[in-house]
């Protein structure tokens, strides 16, 4: 395959991200607003591009008509369940039905049971993290400084680093740690219309 720009990679990393967290891809205006660039015409030109050198394939008239081609979708991948939402200070809000989202096996190690999480709210915001964002969460034993995901008894739900958490006095409370949250995926799209 055509060697690529960092700024195509970084495109293509996107659209791959994007597809894994919400099943469908982005349009060219979520891109324009994801890369913060003032006009849709130079995400139009990468796209040419990554058509023409075999990495992205689409289809005219379709406003998601943006699709990976066999060989760039990444075959090491696994399928993990989103069980649940969640907010601070709340129980895990089960879903009715289990989803199963195609995740990059780039995004996290297999050895441990993996399920993700989808944020609720903006409760979380003084982690980083925003309404619509997919957490991937293991069950593994925590280290220090490990992102975890824990509940106090009478508290709910809480997001820290496992050091910082055990420095509080919340910790007088019985602590269950349901897991170390190991990454990310962002929604661009519902993360804009979440702040207007």
């Amino acid at each position: 395959m055509k060697t690529i720009t960092k700024k195509q990679k970084e495109i293509l990393d996107y659209v791959k991200s994007y597809h894994a967290s919400s099943g469908y891809f982005p349009s060219y205006r979520e891109m324009q607003d994801a890369f913060q660039l003032s006009s849709v015409s130079t995400i139009f030109k990468h796209i040419q591009s990554l058509k023409k050198k075999g990495y992205l394939k689409g289809e005219k008239n379709r406003w998601r008509g943006l699709s990976l081609l066999e060989n760039v979708i990444e075959k090491n991948s696994e399928n993990i369940p989103i069980i649940a939402k969640i907010a601070k200070g709340e129980k895990l809000e089960l879903l009715s039905q289990i989803i199963l989202s195609e995740i990059p096996a780039s995004f996290f190690k297999s050895e441990n049971d993996t399920f993700g999480l989808l944020v609720k709210d903006d409760t979380f915001q003084d982690e980083n993290m925003q309404k619509g964002d997919l957490l991937i969460v293991q069950e593994k034993e925590p280290e220090n400084q490990d992102l975890i995901l824990a509940s106090f008894e009478n508290k709910g739900l809480w997001i820290g680093r496992l050091s910082s958490i055990l420095g509080e006095k919340e910790c007088e409370e019985p602590l269950t740690i349901h897991g170390v949250i190991i990454s990310l995926l962002r929604n661009y799209s519902s993360s804009n219309s979440s702040s207007s």
